[in-house]
């Protein structure tokens, strides 16, 4: 079959935009409100994640932090074991921060840029599975994986004490079921949770946690 020079003259002018649409329609989002993306911007974001060196581009989600945005692409997972790790890389918009443009930035396409090096971070989970369900969690501070079995298996079944009533109630609004990492800081454990951002510190005697209080993280 010929193509008449109109087509192939459309195919020659769009034809990268034609695949920058398809290879994002298998990428996974999750936004927050007020740091939403449209889908032409989140093409936008694979393609400077690309230039930054994430030659896969998995899924690209929005975090809020003390009234800043950020964008994070994540790249392919390798499973060792255990042990799960990707390329993330945090992507700034321009109004999305207090702070303007630094001149550190190295790689930029329109309104969005990332400071130098420029380059993905390669990321570290722990798998742990409660009850058939699989959990990515990170762990800090020399928390190991059969800590964050016992752990996070007496949070999602419910089986944790908690210090007073006023720590019970606080911990309601909170799904246990949305976990991120497990660490130690000044001697005490914590565990943090996405849905709300909050980090429950807690002690472990005798296999039991005990639940001591709740710090709700800025967003």
């Amino acid at each position: 079959m010929t193509l008449s020079p109109i087509v192939v003259a459309l195919l020659l002018v769009c034809g990268p935009a034609f695949g920058a649409a398809s290879a994002t329609n298998s990428i996974k989002t999750n936004v927050v409100s007020g740091a939403t993306l449209a889908a032409g911007e989140v093409d936008v974001v694979v393609r400077l994640a690309n230039l930054c060196g994430m030659a896969t581009v998995t899924a690209v989600s929005t975090v809020r932090h003390m009234g800043n945005s950020t964008i994070l692409a994540k790249g392919g997972e390798r499973i060792e074991g255990r042990k799960l790790t990707f390329e993330e890389l945090q992507i700034h918009r321009d109004g999305w921060e207090w702070r303007k443009r630094p001149k550190t930035v190295t790689k930029t396409i329109g309104d969005f840029w990332v400071e130098e090096p420029a380059r993905p971070v390669l990321e570290e989970r722990t798998i742990v599975q409660v009850g058939g369900r699989i959990y990515r969690i990170g762990l800090l501070n020399g928390i190991k994986p059969e800590g964050a079995d016992l752990v996070l298996e007496a949070f999602l079944s419910g089986k944790v004490i908690y210090a007073s009533d006023h720590v019970k109630d606080s911990v309601a609004e909170i799904d246990f079921a949305d976990p991120s990492w497990i660490g130690l800081t000044l001697g005490e454990c914590y565990i943090t949770f996405a849905s709300p951002l909050k980090m429950v510190t807690f002690r472990v005697k005798d296999k039991q946690v005990t639940i001591t209080g709740v710090v709700r993280m800025y967003e």
